[in-house]
């Protein structure tokens, strides 16, 4: 059920209560009111009493404003402001139409277009909850800063550009959301997901007879200018045919009658632009005939420009149009699919639209010579020759052979078994089919009946499993070829591997060796190590210990049966594998077995180490002799800008002679026929699928197919960051933009041109306050030009005595014997304890701090006690999504265990939560988390190596500035900087934990106030017992900001702080003398000798260095003087 309370609201116009409403704003009379005929009010500034938005609106016409005209019309339109906090209008809504005596069904329409300066920011249209369903989220229906349009969290449709009108329309059928653009459906929303967010779409429900906040948000929540020509709201949802007819944005305004309603395509399979379409797709079209008539004899559909024989089946008012491709379309391959017909309004109306089959694995195979599926035996047994053996640790809860226990003997070792009896053993996981052909045939099953089958996942300790066949007799095959269906699971400590052998297992050659590819979450390192070019390093990778691996440490190489003298030459059967995935490794393989042409006893050997690691299962064994070409390097899609080169290549193999033929879209290029193919010059109708055919005397080979895309319009490929410095830096502002070529780039300062800056990087010198403001860069060529975001610089001057460090301070912690705050601001914070286990201290512990007392907080281990200091959320440290930020605080941290918090706002039992915090981490080191707080996939993770857990206090500090960067400054030093993702703010006061208490910015504790890293989540107000402990810690001198510090003003705390003086008494510009804490040492040496003179210093950085011999300077301005093969003359004094 729904409550809200309504909003109340004077309006200079009665609502009429008719039993339909519409509301019309056309702005013709420079003015908010209604337009003749709407049955709603009149609009009106949200801040009518301050006189803000009025006075920064202006009515004109789009010629006055210099702007598009509408369709090529002149139109009078309303120019409105980035308006928040406070500012926007308010729109009467209509009476109530739905559940709850609330507004659940509605039409919003907008013509609108934005200038260029609001490129990827967030435009506001309406907030239809009055932040109550999402308190502090501001503006319901938006456009993103991806420049689609939805509603939060998403997810978000469609896409629009700057200096372009646009009509925009929303539809609420109750919790469904269908969004428009120009009468064009291109999306539909059916639930907002999140942490703390409400699971249904109730929060764009409508007060009735009441007021909503529109063409504005809340509080800080992002908001830009525009212009707006006419806005509509009806109380009904208009079908998808009522809105293809309304149409685009006109000068004229939105129609308040409904134009006739054309014919339209209603739904369509595969959609818009549809990807991993299956290769044989059921092309399915319903059309609308809408108020027309259509004539079912004209409906005509295509494929890649040829008529196919569809099914037209008229089902009132509308036909079903259906055809099933009944061949394989190429992997990866796009297609167009065109649907003509004709009706009584529009007469011929033509339909165009391109979807991409799925990069689906495609195999051909001749006839085997030999071949084993593990059909033709009894469950647990082997077929005759096959011989299992292994070294797995025995699990003695789970004795005997139980098919269906993953933890019994049965799967000690290579087990044949039923598909029934593995699923119902270890679930769908392992069965799991990809797209894939063999043959022109898609699989339906990888193992059908019974299949080989080793286990790990399921099992604790050792895994080694290996799996051996009889010998096969290849004489007078050649061009001998090994297949199977495999099913592996890569593990970040395992090993899947084939071998085989012609000399009946004396020695082997390698085949396949499956390894983690890759650094992820949970190893630093890869188990495929590279050289620095990039090749794999096969030594290295097989002679790896992961420490993870089956009995440790042993390292890879020990498994397998390849000696180590070859390990060097095991590159090309090296096959990096992601970590976890359990579908990428699921494959027909096809491994040429070079060494086993013409040998009579030729030997496999499948095997697979782990500790837990998933599995490995084999199916449809069989050798083959393949004379026709393979291909062992494919070509790959190629994207460049329009006027440079693009060269497809191709690597096969097979009988000589080999010839090539290169075909676009499925016709051959003329004299294309080498191994590699190239345009020089690449031109838009270039763009579309390649592929080469290579043959031989067998036959032909096709290969998968490439895409080539040419980028015409510029686009931008990295944003400018916008900086803070002090006076006197040096600025490097960079951009990255591509497009046809040639390629022109011009940066702008304040909207002002600025000479010579024609590069990709604008580097300003010794700023000052006037180079303040802001920059951006535009790319222009015979396509197009195109406008990046806006980088803010902000020079902010802190000279010594002024004062300015307090500049937007709002949080000053001293923890002198008391938690108020001495901003001026009364954030005070309040002692707290999360846990009843013991009795709370009547009061908080202070201790000798680094500057007076410091604030003692504690979490235990078994959760028995958790105090903390909490700071509540007040509207200080609700930052939005467009203020800067900074938190700076010494931290004294001598016995901790896991992560725990110094200071968050987070849920901390994921890193994925919204929020931001600071952490300690197992090592000694910290962490920093920031996580977007509407789109939780967009974060900035620091985990910084540096030990702070060493007896001594550290200074902390992290900035973060929208649409730049995050920093991390450790004892006055950046150690750390990142570009900043982040777009919907890192606010968290719009949740609660499992209790229902909600979030708040604590020190000593993470937002939920109750985090040890059990295992609820979100946890609930009495912790229990988890990995995580922080015991006495302090902390002292804590300052938040509304803005971010300088670079110098953060040195300048940090020096401050090291003299006992709180952060309001720092500034910039403050330099501490170089001291010497290491001397350098004098030396003795026999002539010949290499000599190197040593020293350490500490100061304000940066320090420079000069060497003296006797006095004199020398050319050594480094810390270390080493001097070379030293003779007599080399006697001498040295200093620096």
């Amino acid at each position: 059920s729904i409550v809200r309370a309504n909003v109340v609201a004077a309006f200079l116009c009665a609502t009429s209560l008719l039993a339909q409403s519409i509301g019309q704003w056309d702005f013709d009379s420079g003015n908010l009111l209604s337009t003749p005929g709407s049955t709603l009010g009149d609009l009106q500034y949200a801040d009518i009493l301050s006189g803000g938005t009025q006075g920064a609106t202006q009515f004109g016409t789009t010629t006055s404003f210099g702007i598009p005209n509408i369709a090529g019309t002149e139109a009078r339109v309303m120019k409105f402001p980035a308006a928040n906090n406070g500012l926007g209008y308010v729109m009467p809504t209509p009476p109530a139409n739905g559940r709850g005596q609330f507004v659940d069904n509605y039409t919003l329409i907008f013509d609108v277009l934005y200038p260029a300066e609001a490129n990827g920011k967030v435009r506001p249209f309406i907030n239809t909850d009055n932040d109550e369903v999402r308190p502090g989220a501001g503006a319901d229906l938006i456009v993103n800063t991806a420049n689609a349009i939805g509603a939060p969290n998403g997810p978000f449709h469609g896409q629009i550009s700057t200096n372009t009108w646009y009509r925009i329309g929303f539809v609420l059928r109750t919790n469904e959301l269908r969004k428009y653009i120009d009468g064009v459906e291109v999306g539909v929303q059916t639930a907002v997901g999140g942490q703390g967010v409400f699971p249904t779409l109730d929060q764009l429900v409508l007060s009735p007879s009441a007021a909503a906040l529109i063409l504005s948000n809340t509080g800080t929540n992002g908001a830009t200018a525009g212009y707006v020509n006419s806005i509509q709201i009806r109380d009904t949802a208009l079908t998808i045919g009522q809105m293809a007819a309304l149409g685009g944005a006109s000068a004229a305004g939105i129609p308040q009658t409904l134009p006739s309603v054309p014919s339209f395509i209603l739904t369509r399979t595969p959609g818009v632009a549809a990807a991993n379409v299956p290769p044989s797709p059921n092309i399915q079209v319903v059309i609308n005939q809408g108020d027309t008539t259509v004539n079912s004899n004209s409906i005509q559909l295509s494929l890649d420009g040829t008529i196919v024989p569809a099914l037209v089946t008229p089902t009132p008012p509308s036909y079903a149009v259906a055809y099933s491709v009944t061949n394989l379309l190429d992997p990866g391959s796009v297609h167009t699919l065109k649907l003509v017909y004709q009706d009584s309004v529009a007469g011929s109306k033509t339909n165009i639209w391109s979807f991409t089959v799925v990069a689906y694995g495609a195999i051909t195979l001749p006839a085997p010579f030999a071949f084993e599926n593990f059909d033709g035996v009894a469950e647990g047994t082997f077929p005759s020759g096959w011989i299992a053996t292994n070294n797995t640790t025995k699990l003695t809860a789970h004795p005997g052979i139980i098919y269906t226990d993953p933890q019994s003997d049965a799967f000690l070792d290579w087990v044949v078994i039923t598909t029934t009896d593995l699923r119902t053993a270890k679930g769908g996981a392992p069965l799991v089919v990809p797209p894939i052909a063999v043959n022109g045939v898609l699989l339906t099953a990888m193992a059908s009946n019974q299949l080989a089958y080793a286990e790990s996942d399921s099992r604790s300790g050792n895994q080694v499993q290996a799996l051996f066949s009889p010998d096969f007799n290849c004489t007078g095959k050649t061009n001998v070829y090994l297949s199977f269906h495999s099913i592996y699971a890569q593990n970040q400590d395992s090993l899947g591997a084939v071998e085989y052998s012609i000399d009946q297992g004396v020695t082997w050659q390698p085949a396949l060796y499956m390894l983690q590819c890759c650094v992820d979450s949970q190893d630093s390192v890869a188990d495929v190590h590279r050289l620095p070019d990039g090749t794999i390093d096969a030594f290295a990778t097989m002679n790896f210990v992961d420490g993870g691996e089956a009995y440790a440490p042993l390292p890879y190489g020990a498994f397998i049966g390849v000696e180590s003298n070859r390990w060097s030459t095991l590159a090309p059967f090296i096959s990096p594998r992601t970590n976890d995935d359990l579908v990428e490794s699921i494959r027909v393989e096809v491994l040429r077995l070079a060494k086993a042409d013409g040998q009579a006893k030729v030997r496999l050997r499948f095997l697979q180490t782990g500790t837990g690691s998933w599995w490995f299962g084999i199916d449809d064994v069989g050798l083959y002799t393949i004379s026709t070409p393979t291909i062992a390097t494919q070509p790959t899609s190629l994207t460049v800008d329009a006027g440079t080169s693009a060269t497809f290549s191709v690597t096969a193999a097979g009988d000589p002679p080999l010839t090539y033929q290169w075909q676009k879209d499925g016709n051959n290029i003329a004299n294309a026929t080498n191994q590699s193919y190239t345009i020089a010059s690449t031109q838009p109708g270039d763009a579309g699928q390649y592929k080469v055919i290579v043959r031989n005397a067998s036959g032909p080979t096709p290969s998968a197919p490439a895409t080539l895309t040419v980028i015409t319009t510029p686009v931008f490929t990295l944003l400018p960051l916008s900086q803070v410095a002090d006076p006197g830096a040096v600025i490097t502002i960079t951009a990255g933009a591509r497009g046809g070529v040639p390629l022109s780039l011009q940066w702008y300062f304040n909207g002002a041109r600025i000479t010579g800056a024609v590069s990709n990087s604008l580097t300003l010198n010794s700023v000052q306050t006037t180079n303040s403001g802001s920059y951006l860069l535009v790319a222009s060529n015979s396509f197009g030009s195109v406008t990046s975001a806006v980088a803010r610089v902000i020079v902010f001057a802190d000279l010594p005595n002024s004062g300015s460090i307090t500049q937007g301070l709002v949080v000053h912690l001293t923890f002198d014997n008391t938690l108020n705050d001495s901003s001026g601001r009364s954030n005070n914070a309040t002692y707290n304890s999360a846990n009843g286990l013991v009795t709370k201290p009547a009061a908080p512990t202070y201790v000798a701090g680094k500057i007076g007392p410091a604030f003692q907080f504690t979490t235990a281990l078994d959760a028995s006690k958790i105090e903390f200091a909490t700071l509540g959320y007040p509207s200080d440290l609700k930052f939005g999504a467009t203020s800067d930020w900074s938190v700076a605080f010494w931290i004294f941290n001598t016995n901790s265990a896991g992560d725990p918090a110094f200071f968050a706002n987070k849920n901390w039992f994921s890193s994925a939560n919204a929020g931001w915090g600071v952490f300690s981490q197992g090592g000694g080191n910290f962490r920093v988390q920031l996580t977007d707080s509407k789109d939780t996939s967009l974060r900035i993770a620091g985990t910084r190596p540096e030990i702070i857990r060493d007896g001594a206090w550290h200074h902390l500090v992290v900035t973060l500035q929208v649409g730049g960067s995050r920093n991390i400054y450790l004892d006055g030093v950046l150690t750390d900087t990142a570009a900043n993702p982040i777009t919907g703010g890192i606010d968290t006061d719009n949740l609660v934990n499992g209790s229902g208490q909600p979030f708040a910015v604590n020190i000593g504790q993470d937002g939920t106030g109750a985090y040890n890293d059990s295992t609820a989540n979100p946890p609930p107000a009495l912790a229990t017992g988890g990995d995580t402990a922080i015991i006495n810690a302090a902390i002292d001198d804590v300052g938040i900001w509304r803005r971010t510090l300088t670079p110098q003003e953060v040195q300048g705390i940090y020096i401050k702080g090291v003299a006992s003086n709180d952060l309001t008494t720092a500034s910039a510009g403050l330099v501490v003398k170089p001291s010497i804490a290491i001397q350098p040492l004098g030396q003795t040496v026999s002539p010949g000798t290499n000599v190197t003179f040593s020293v350490a210093a500490s100061g304000t950085a940066p320090l420079s260095y000069q060497w003296q011999k006797n006095g004199a300077n020398i050319s050594v301005t480094t810390s270390n003087l080493t001097l070379t093969a030293v003779q007599t003359n080399a006697t001498g004094d040295y200093r620096v």
